[in-house]
């Protein structure tokens, strides 16, 4: 993944601060990441959320990923269609509210943009989403409360690469699978 940083943002960038507003993948045009939409990149994608932490299988890579609790939030939330913009807006602002953690309100906003749009250009590279168009998410729909923020971290397993492709059933004919033997 390439970034394209504004000149105006190099000082920030040269902290360790990218504003999401100012980042730009390559191959995606001018739209920054603040606006684009991304989408589970399924059917090759599958993943399931267990005690707050998500398990992410690529089919076509026979890779398995262990999300983080706050990689998993932010997972959850692309999920739904929330923009990069969005997710950091409710991270920030969940710290005001009653019972919230506060840990993101002691980050700076800036912080929160850099590793959200790290975990996201990481996801974007290993293809586990792909932008999507589309009107707004509602926030609010389905979303499990946030953690205490931390770091976005993913960890990549290829153990069992051999065996995940090795998975009868992509090997399925228009007939189906399995198949019987005809008589």
């Amino acid at each position: 993944m390439q970034v394209k940083l504004a000149a105006k943002e190099q000082e920030a960038s040269e902290k360790g601060r990218i504003p999401i507003a100012n980042v730009k993948l390559a191959g995606w045009g001018d739209q920054g990441m603040d606006a684009a939409r991304y989408r589970i990149n399924s059917p090759a994608v599958v993943a399931q959320t267990i005690d707050g932490e998500a398990v992410v299988i690529n089919l076509n890579t026979g890779c398995y990923y262990g999300f983080n609790p706050s990689a998993s939030a932010v997972w959850d939330r692309l999920g739904q269609g929330l923009s990069a913009g969005e997710i950091v807006a409710a991270i920030a602002g969940s710290a005001g509210a009653p019972g919230a953690p506060t840990t993101a309100g002691r980050l700076p906003p800036e912080e929160i943009e850099a590793a959200v749009a790290r975990l996201i250009g990481r996801l974007l590279e290993d293809e586990l989403i792909a932008e999507r168009g589309g009107a707004p998410a509602d926030p609010a729909k389905g979303t499990r409360p946030l953690p205490a923020f931390e770091e976005p971290a993913l960890t990549k397993y290829s153990d069992m690469q051999d065996l995940l492709l090795l998975d009868p059933i992509h090997e399925v004919t228009d007939s189906g699978w399995p198949v019987k033997k005809p008589k």
